[in-house]
Parts: C-alpha cells; sequence; structure tokens
C-alpha cells in the first residue's frame, strides 16, 4: 500500500548566501533533493547584503547560512530562529550549530595522491590570515614534511590575485608570486585553495613558460566547472561535496526545528571531501625510470580489475626483481601494497559516496569475493565497509 505525505503547517526556511560559482548549485541540488521528501517546507533566497539593511525574518520557521563577516551572523540571532552557519565562523556559539566541509581532510587527500604518483617536490598557493587557508595548507604542508619532502608555500595577504601578470609586465603585487613560482623546482605538484587560485597559477605558467601538468602540476579545489574545464589546461580540482553539505544543512536545521533542541556549544559538523576528480593539470608521473610512468598509469587504469606484480613487471619488459627494487626505492613499499593502496584509495572514496552496495564495490575495486574485500577493507582502515554507510 502507498503512503501518502500528510501535509503539516509548511515552513520556510531561509538561505542566506551569495549564490556565486558552480559549487553553491551543488549546495542547492543537496537542499532540493530534501525538500523534496518534506512538501511541508519550502526555501527561499536572501542576499547577505540584505542582512546589512536590518532584514526581517518574521514568518521564517528557520535560517541556513553562508556568510561573512561574523556581525551577519549576530544580526541574525537577534530573529530568535534556529541558525545552521556554513562559514565555520562560529564554533562555540550554543545559538548556531556550525557546519562545514573537512578542509583539513582535503588536504591530506591532496598530499596523499600526489606522493603516491611519485612528487617529492611540493607548493602551496592561498591567501594569508584565513581558518580555511590555514587549514588546508597546513595539513598538507604537515603530510608532505611527514613523508620527508619540502613544500613551498606562498600565501596572499589581501586575497586580490594580480590575475593579468606576465613576464613582461610585472606589477609590484604581482612580483613575489613571480618570484615564488620562479623558485619551484621542476616536477612540482602545488595544491591552490580553490579553483580560482588554481586557474591564476595555470596563467602564470603559461606566461612564464612553465609547463603544466610536465613541469608544474596543479591541484585547485571545489570542482567549480566553469573554471576547471575552460581553463588552457584542464584543471583538477577537489570536489568538496557541497551537495551533501546541503543535505547535512537542512537535516541539522530540521532537527532543531523540530525537535526544538536546547542552546549547546558544539563543535563544526563535518562533510568529508567526495574526492580529486582528474583533470589534464594533474595527468604526469614524476618518476624514474620512464617504465615507472607507464607502471602507474597501468595501475590507475584498471582499479576493476586484479592487476598484479607479475603483470607490472610484464607490461614494463623488466624482471620482478627489478620492479621490486624500484618500487622500494620510489615508492618505499612493494608492487603489490601499492596496488592495494590505490585500491583501498578508490574503494573509500566509493564507500563514502554510499551509492553502491559492499558486494558492488568490492566488483569494482577488482575483488573476487565480497568477504575478501572486506576483510582487505577492515585491515587497511580498522573498520568494515559497512559500518559508515
Amino acid at each position: 500500500m502507498t503512503k501518502h505525505f500528510t501535509p503539516r503547517r509548511r515552513k520556510t526556511i531561509a538561505l542566506v548566501a551569495n549564490m556565486f560559482g558552480d559549487h553553491y548549485n551543488e549546495l542547492c541540488t543537496g537542499l532540493s533533493q530534501y525538500l523534496r521528501k518534506r512538501p511541508d517546507l519550502s526555501l527561499r533566497h536572501i542576499a547577505p547584503n540584505e542582512i546589512d539593511m536590518d532584514c526581517s525574518f518574521d514568518g521564517y520557521a528557520g535560517i541556513i547560512a553562508d556568510v561573512f563577516p561574523r556581525s551577519r551572523i549576530e544580526r541574525m540571532k537577534k530573529s530568535g530562529l534556529p541558525i545552521v552557519d556554513m562559514s565555520g565562523e562560529t564554533e562555540g556559539d550554543p545559538y548556531v550549530i556550525p557546519l562545514d566541509t573537512d578542509i583539513a581532510k582535503a588536504g591530506t587527500i591532496a598530499a596523499e595522491r600526489f606522493l603516491q604518483r611519485g612528487f617529492r617536490n611540493f607548493g602551496y598557493f592561498g591567501r594569508d590570515g584565513k581558518r580555511d587557508c590555514d587549514l588546508l595548507g597546513g595539513t598538507f604542508k604537515a603530510r608532505v614534511e611527514k613523508a620527508g619532502c619540502k613544500c613551498h608555500m606562498l600565501k596572499i595577504k589581501d586575497g586580490k590575485i594580480p590575475m593579468y601578470v606576465t613576464a613582461k609586465k610585472k606589477t609590484s603585487a604581482a612580483k613575489p608570486c613571480l618570484k615564488w613560482l620562479k623558485s619551484l623546482p621542476q616536477h612540482t605538484a602545488v595544491l591552490c585553495l580553490n579553483d580560482v587560485y588554481a586557474y591564476a597559477l595555470l596563467s602564470w605558467c603559461i606566461d612564464t613558460g612553465r609547463a603544466v601538468p610536465q613541469d608544474i602540476a596543479i591541484l585547485g579545489t571545489n570542482n567549480e566547472v566553469s573554471h576547471c574545464m575552460c581553463a588552457p589546461v584542464a584543471l583538477s580540482s577537489i570536489d568538496m561535496n557541497w551537495r551533501k553539505l546541503g543535505q547535512t544543512a537542512i537535516r541539522l536545521l530540521m532537527h532543531l526545528i523540530d525537535c526544538r533542541v536546547k542552546p549547546k556549544a558544539r563543535r563544526p559538523f563535518l562533510v568529508p571531501p567526495k574526492g580529486i576528480v582528474e583533470r589534464e593539470s594533474t595527468a604526469v608521473y614524476p618518476v624514474d625510470p620512464p617504465w615507472l610512468a607507464d607502471v602507474l598509469s597501468l595501475v590507475d587504469d584498471n582499479i576493476d580489475s586484479p592487476v598484479s606484480a607479475s603483470d607490472l613487471a610484464a607490461a614494463a619488459g623488466v624482471s620482478h626483481t627489478t620492479l621490486q627494487a624500484v618500487f622500494r626505492k620510489v615508492f618505499g613499499t612493494t608492487p603489490g601494497k601499492y596496488i592495494m593502496s590505490v585500491k583501498m584509495r578508490a574503494a573509500k572514496q566509493l564507500v563514502d559516496e554510499c551509492r553502491f552496495s559492499v558486494k558492488e564495490i568490492a566488483r569494482m575495486t577488482g575483488f573476487g569475493s565480497r568477504s575478501y574485500f572486506s576483510r582487505t577493507f577492515s585491515s587497511h582502515f580498522g573498520h568494515p565497509p559497512g559500518k559508515k554507510r
């Protein structure tokens, strides 16, 4: 028998945010997916600058906000409505639930991917004095330094990127940027604060003759398709999972409204990144000998197949002993463990998406049985693949 939803009194939720960029489209998609299940709810957008003009929240049931500066949140709190804040700036405020993407996790994901590709030189390009930049750049730097590598940092103080920089026309603001770019060793992997910064770095590389990705590999965040796909070299980016952020925001808000939760200081709820969207700007393996790059590409291209160390040796035309020695020298591990780490990285991303069954993920990552996959996953991550589903 079909269950019919019994409409309750209609509630209107205010979404206070600057709706610019593809990632906000993803945010709205996440919100709308929840709203389709709740016909008693509606959503209305309010531009943040309206808050500065004493915007009234009469008739609203709650607020989802992504605004700066903090003073705007303080104005919204005067409404007495429950608030979920996605700016990451309200930790410890008992009257606001803080929610954010796990920026620190994104820095770790980027570092591990570059290290797995064989990079030994790293850079970070962001802005100075901002929480998101400190978390992203800080965790990226810490992870690569743990692996014995150096990270060259560039942080712009006011956040204004000198976009139109050429080797012939150097403004005072551009000189430190070009000096930093020139100082980067060959085969450097650079993580950028977002895709706008990644696009700017790509422009500087082109203008100064540094090849991307052969010389400088570039990775952004947010996966803004308009920036990534329209760039002269398609930009790789970390999908920060804004769709899941939207779904989580409205679920938290409705919990506040429906359960009448009492004020309480909370740590931010964090939504993990969806993963890296690989494009041309990171499509390189800076390793020697040359045949090793082909071997690594073979592993990445055959996640769904049971690839073995013998398969890699045969494809490279080298002996098993030579293959083992090179992997030990470059990655500090065996070919078999390297293959498994790549498969587990892919499996973890699929598990986090919650779209496939454990059996399906096992098949998609080249495992012959669900039980073997589950044992391997548990050994690698410390919990079974179904635990966080």
